[in-house]
């Protein structure tokens, strides 16, 4: 299954259920700072699974419909896992969006705030 394959209440329970493993993923700072360079997908698939083993087999296993403690996939579903989670759009987009996110929000110089003096 897709995060996009999820609606309505399934949809918030998914959410609560993967949103601790996922912001541990995205306030990765050498992932946000790839994130940022526009590094290629592939590049930032190897850093989450490099640095969040443990998150992703989390995400994977709620996805999936399973029990994280004992989710255990052999290296065939892994791989199947992994490719259907990592060219899930929905997915990828945590990822692409925080880069974009944690640029300057402002669009000029700062200003002074000033107030009018009373006559």
């Amino acid at each position: 299954m897709k995060l996009s394959d999820y609606k309505g209440e399934d949809a918030l329970e998914l959410l609560a259920d993967v949103l601790e493993p996922a912001m541990e993923i995205i306030g990765d700072k050498q992932i946000s700072e790839a994130a940022k360079k526009n590094e290629s997908r592939g590049a930032l698939v190897k850093m989450v699974i490099k640095n969040h083993k443990k998150s992703i087999l989390e995400i994977m296993a709620y996805i999936g419909g399973e029990d994280p403690a004992s989710y255990n996939p052999d290296i065939l579903t892994l791989t199947g896992d992994l490719l259907e989670l990592f060219n899930d759009e929905a997915f990828m987009q945590l990822f692409q969006s925080q880069g974009q996110k944690s640029s300057d929000l402002l669009s000029g110089p700062a200003t002074e705030a000033t107030q009018a003096k009373e006559k």
